[in-house]
Order: C-alpha cells, then structure tokens, then sequence
C-alpha cells in the first residue's frame, strides 16, 4: 500500500489527537460524575451545532479557491477572501449570539442547561476561527501544520489545563471546562496568526466577491449533515430525559468511538490515493487498496471489539468510576454498530472520491432522517438504551446503502472479503 510520508504523519498526529480526546473523556467522566458530564455533553453537542453557522462551508470554500488564486498569481484575491472569511465569522456568530440570548431569555425550562448554554457561546465564533485557520494552512499546502495545530494541539492543552485545574483547586465544573475550551481555542489562534503570517504576509486593498457567499450554502450541506449526526442523539435523549442519562450515553459513545479510530486513520491515508487511481482508471489497484485496507482495520479491531463486547461494562466502570455501572446492553448495542461500521470498509471515502458526492449527501439526508426518527421513538421508552439502538440501526443501515450504490456506481467493493486478492 502507498503511504507517503505527509499522509503517515498525518495519520500518527490524529491518532494521537483521538488518544488524548479518549483519556480528557476519562479524566472528566471520573471527576464531574454522570449528572454534570451529561450537562456538560449536552451543551457542547448544541454549541457543535450552533456554530456549524459560523463554521460550515468556509473552509471548502478557502481550500477550493486559495490554490486557484495562487496558480493564477493573485494575492490580492487571497489577501480579500482571507479578509473576507474574518468578517463572515464574525458578522454570523454575532447573529448566532443574539439568536441565542433572544431565545434563551424567553425559555421556563432546563434553566441549569439553559445557562451554561449561554455561557457556552463564547465558543462559537472561536471554534469558527479555529476552522477558518486550519483552512487556510491546507490552503496553503500545510497539511502536517494543519493536522498538529488541530488535532493535536488544541486537545492537548485542553487536557493539561484540566489537570492543572484539578491539582490545583481539587474541583472541576461544566463552566470551568467551557472556560478552558474557550482559552485553548485562543492560544491556538495566537499561535495559528503567528504560523499564517509567515506563510502569506501579503496586504492590498480588500474586494468582496458576490460569489464567495453564494457558493457557501451548497458547501456547507454535507458538514451540517455529519455533525447533526454525529450531535443528535446527545441532544435528543438530553431533551427526553436527564444529564445523568446523557452522562451514561457519552461515555459509551467514547468507548465505541476508541474502537472506531483505526478506520478514521485507515480513511485519512488511503483518501488521495484511491482518488489518483480511480481519476486514472486503474480500477484494479483500487480495488486492491480497499481491500487491504478494510483486512487491515477490520482485522486489527475485532479481538479488541471481543473482548470489550464480554467485558466493556467492567472496564468502563474501572476507568470512569463506579457512577458509570450497568452500561453492558448500551456498550454491545453501540459496539455492533462499530462491527458493522468498520466490516463495510471506506464506503465514504469511495464515493466521494469518485465523483459521487451527490449521492453520498443523499444517503447522509436520508441517514439523518432515519436517525431522528428512531431517536425520538426508541429515547423516551429506552433512555440511553435506546439512542445506542437508534444510532446503531442507522449506522448498519446507512453502511448497508453506501456500499450498495459504491457497487453498483463503481463496480469496486469497499467490505471485508476472505480473499485479500479477489477482484470484481
């Protein structure tokens, strides 16, 4: 298999970045309980969905039309539309906010929720810079800068914060943890300026274009489709429920995100290769990839989804504590889902990076849908029971689709085979 080096380091800097996300989660899990994780997680996920306004869409639109400015010799167009996507940010999070305070003045309920919702806020037009940022360095052909500044680095100094807080005052809060989000994002943007700086430090009169905000919207579908998706249930069982049940569901949820992280990295290295050959018609190497590929993380994965299927509630109680017990049924209904997630191999990658986008969004609409659905019928009878149910059933069925039409629009098979070298 082809591995550059960028692509590798790629990988290795996400991979760590996952590994520290997974022991934040622990920490945080054994020091805030159930109850305020579940507030905590509840807050975050709508924050993740409130700036999705502020986020989506821009960084294609940076990434797609930077490199076009270059080869063409335009800094002035670069130095407009970097320009530019600083005042969009923050004209759009300065409406999200209003939105926010409007709505949130008026409302009876979840009043705890409701203000740590507020204070939250403060991360929306950061996490909107942030994106903007790390755009403009893969603009900019910075791929390895990109992915340390942003996978790395921001969860790093959001975990050495949160241990210097505990060894310091012995106590940890949902408000101090946003606070600590809040001042990470900001020492990464210090420092991301610093980085941009030296990479273009061009300036020259500022030009809007009508077509940079036209062309945002059709961008943004996709983003805004995977991260309702990837916030929903959070937010949907916090609505039907309570924290201490949200609590439960997001520490399962990080248990079966860990068991996921070998596809994620399999996906960030074979993503520009599959695109080259399949652009070349070299169907048959392609075909070779997705094969070792998905042997690779399918077969690197199930001993640890075995064991962790027999014995995944013992482990998460000794690790987040005895708060989290009885969570066997949730973890092997959301660890199915991750079988079944990884079996069917880089369905994504496939068809977007063979042209298909359109369907592949089609199938997300769909996939989201479906998911909602489920949640709102399976959360109130289920709790968090029934959100892994409901995340599972649409993840199965959503991969069960993706491959299907991969077949049938490419010929090529993207899921586990006994024979590393069958070709169709």
């Amino acid at each position: 298999m082809y591995l550059s080096s960028s692509f590798i380091w790629s990988a290795i800097t996400r991979y760590s970045g996952k590994i520290i996300a997974v022991i934040t989660g622990v920490y945080l899990a054994r020091c805030l309980g159930p109850e305020q994780l579940g507030m905590y997680s509840y807050t975050i996920s709508w924050i993740n969905i409130l700036a999705i306004f502020a986020m989506a869409g821009l960084p294609q639109l940076l990434m797609r039309n930077i490199p076009i400015f270059k080869v063409d010799a335009e800094p002035d167009r670069i130095s407009s539309i970097l320009t530019w996507s600083n005042i969009y940010v923050g004209i759009v999070s300065i409406v999200v906010l209003i939105s926010i305070y409007v709505y949130t003045s008026f409302s009876i309920t979840y009043k705890e929720n409701t203000y740590l919702l507020c204070f939250a806020t403060v991360l929306i037009p950061l996490k909107g810079y942030f994106s903007r940022q790390v755009a403009v360095m893969n603009s900019f052909d910075r791929p390895i800068a990109a992915q340390f500044y942003s996978n790395l680095t921001q969860p790093l100094i959001v975990f050495l914060l949160i241990f210097l807080l505990v060894f310091v005052y012995d106590d940890l809060e949902p408000a101090q943890i946003i606070m600590i989000q809040a001042v990470s994002f900001v020492i990464c943007l210090i420092l991301g300026s610093f980085k941009i700086k030296k990479i273009f430090n061009h300036t020259s009169k500022y030009i809007s274009e009508k077509s940079w905000l036209l062309t945002i919207a059709p961008l943004s579908v996709t983003y805004l489709v995977g991260t309702f998706n990837a916030e929903v249930g959070v937010i949907i069982l916090g609505g039907n429920t309570n924290n201490t049940e949200v609590g439960i569901f997001k520490v399962c949820l990080l248990a079966s995100l860990f068991l996921g992280i070998s596809l994620q990295v399999i996906n960030s290295i074979i993503s520009p290769r599959v695109s080259a050959l399949y652009k070349s018609n070299n169907f048959t190497a392609v075909q070779d990839l997705l094969i070792k590929s998905v042997n690779i993380s399918f077969y690197a994965t199930l001993p640890l989804i075995s064991i962790l299927f027999i014995w995944g509630s013992d482990i998460v109680e000794l690790l987040f504590g005895d708060d989290y017990s009885g969570t066997e049924n949730i973890l092997r209904v959301l660890f199915v889902g991750v079988f079944f997630n990884i079996f069917f191999g880089s369905v994504g990658v496939v068809m977007n990076m063979s042209g298909h986008e359109n369907y592949s969004l089609k199938i997300g609409l769909l996939y989201l849908v479906l998911n909602i659905s489920l949640l709102f019928i399976l959360t109130p009878q289920f709790g968090a029971f029934g959100a892994a149910l409901a995340n599972t059933i649409s993840l199965i069925i959503w991969n069960a689709v993706m491959a299907f039409y991969v077949f049938k629009l490419t010929g090529l098979k993207t899921y586990v085979q006994l024979n590393m070298h069958k070709h169709h």
